[in-house]
């Protein structure tokens, strides 16, 4: 029957509504972009980087350095982490002074003895000899890290002193 009813409209309207679409959807999309590299420094200023700094604090204190101050920043938990290895550094460091004062006070004990001591350590190698056994030995130079058949040329001796770094009783070893 060829009758055809055609109905058209201008597309001005459509065009602009796609257009303002289009807009708010960049926008929306930059929003959100900077959002998110907000949001990211954010959560890099205020947990990344004081945890790396701790990270960094802790690694001085694992090689020895008890004075390295670990800062206290950052939300409660890290910074009750950074309190406590603080203190724990300053017991440490508290409790290695009171090594090094004894251990100053065993070898002024030990240096005014009339006997003469040697002190071994596991590897029956000399760490201590007092100013007696230097005498007796006749000793020159420095003593330390040597093994007892190098300061005294008597295998009785060696035998006692690798006996007795295993527990086991020895009797006294004439070396005369």
């Amino acid at each position: 029957d060829g009758r055809i009813l055609r109905l058209a409209k201008p597309l001005a309207a459509v065009d602009l509504l796609i257009g303002r679409l289009q807009r708010q959807l960049a926008a929306g999309v930059f929003i959100s972009i900077g959002m998110t590299l907000i949001f990211g420094y954010m959560v890099y200023a205020f947990v990344s980087r004081p945890l790396h700094r701790m990270a960094e604090a802790s690694q001085a204190l694992a090689v020895g350095n008890l004075t390295h101050h670990i800062p206290v920043v950052g939300d409660s938990d890290l910074a009750r982490v950074g309190s406590s290895l603080n203190a724990m550094a300053k017991s440490l460091r508290m409790k290695m002074e009171e090594l090094v004062e004894d251990k100053r006070q065993i070898e002024a004990i030990i240096e005014a003895m009339s006997a003469g001591v040697v002190v071994f350590d596991h590897d029956a190698r000399a760490v201590l000899l007092n100013k007696s056994i230097r005498q007796m030995l006749q000793l020159r130079g420095d003593p330390a890290g040597k093994t007892p058949m190098e300061l005294v040329r008597h295998s009785a001796v060696e035998t006692a002193v690798r006996q007795a770094l295993h527990g086991i009783d020895v009797p006294p070893v004439d070396v005369t």
